[in-house]
């Protein structure tokens, strides 16, 4: 049976991908990634004598982990690094005309969060994950929906049971990376890779003082060429940090990060840290306590346009 129109990648792909050529800087790539507030630009190819041509001149992708884990965190400056010695080369892509199906089995096979769409070999595009569970959602497919959010939950650190329970505890993770505020941005970037994390909670004497993000590394320190090594984590840190109690209910929880925009919330029992529960862990609790239709707020609030 053809797909419907509907469910197909081109009609929910972002048709404007951002480019950069290899020649570029990992500084260019943070600056604009900043600028416009993305995760991720694609790499083509200036002329046809740099690299090998292939895929319709799409040479590679830059993400914001690359340029924490292979430039940051390695203590490099970004103004000092072309594109093609971090991106990662040769993307897997998608057809513009695959089914949303094919889209959700191949991130959730290859654990990646985005995939370039081509028309007739040529760059048409990219989808994320974030628009294929918001594309999902739409089409009323809770199934894949449940499917692609049980993988980004697995992909995370740590493990749980399942649990039929409403409460915040039972659902976070508390293997949570922290620093100190006096820990350097370096020292948080070298975390961030070492564990394949994108926060690191900031503790001031077992308190929760504030919490650092990828996107903080990328558009508060590298955009704005801030040297992370004597950068103190206090000075970029959102703080204070909106928190919840253990025993706070799911749909607090989710009214909370609807209210403030967030997408990670720190668990804290008297101002002590016990764990963080992410949109994830609270996307998968709810459809797994069969609550779609909270679900399917909290994706249309986080992940919907406007």
């Amino acid at each position: 049976m053809a797909n419907k129109p509907a469910e197909l990648v081109k009609e929910w792909m972002n048709k404007n991908p951002i480019t950069l050529t290899p020649q570029d800087t990992a500084f260019e790539a943070a600056r604009i990634m900043t600028e416009q507030k993305i995760g991720s630009i694609l790499i083509k190819e200036k002329d046809e004598g740099f690299l090998i041509k292939k895929k319709g001149n799409l040479t590679g992708i830059m993400t914001d982990t690359d340029i924490v884990q292979k430039v940051m965190a390695k203590g490099v400056y970004a103004e000092n690094i072309k594109l093609h010695q971090v991106m990662t080369p040769e993307p897997i892509t998608l057809d513009q005309n695959a089914p949303l199906i094919e889209a959700s089995r191949i991130i959730t096979n290859n654990k990646i969060k985005r995939i370039p769409v081509l028309k007739q070999g040529k760059l048409e595009g990219i989808i994320t994950v974030t628009d294929l569970m918001f594309a999902l959602v739409k089409l009323g497919k809770i199934y894949e929906v449940s499917e692609l959010v049980k993988y980004i939950a697995k992909s995370r650190v740590g493990s749980r049971q399942f649990q039929k329970v409403v409460r915040a505890d039972k659902w976070m993770n508390i293997n949570v990376v922290t620093c100190s505020r006096t820990s350097t941005i370096y020292d948080v970037a070298v975390l961030m890779e070492k564990y394949k994390v994108g926060s690191v909670v900031v503790l001031d004497k077992d308190k929760v003082a504030g919490i650092i993000t990828d996107t903080d590394l990328i558009r508060k320190v590298c955009a704005a060429k801030i040297k992370p090594e004597g950068t103190k984590v206090e000075q970029i840190m959102s703080s204070p940090v909106v928190s919840v109690e253990q025993t706070t209910g799911l749909l607090e929880v989710a009214e909370l990060m609807s209210k403030h925009k967030i997408k990670r919330i720190p668990v804290v029992q008297n101002g002590r840290l016990l764990g963080i529960i992410s949109v994830t862990d609270l996307l998968d609790a709810l459809i797994q306590l069969n609550n779609f239709s909270q679900a399917h707020k909290i994706i249309e609030m986080l992940y919907g346009e406007g």
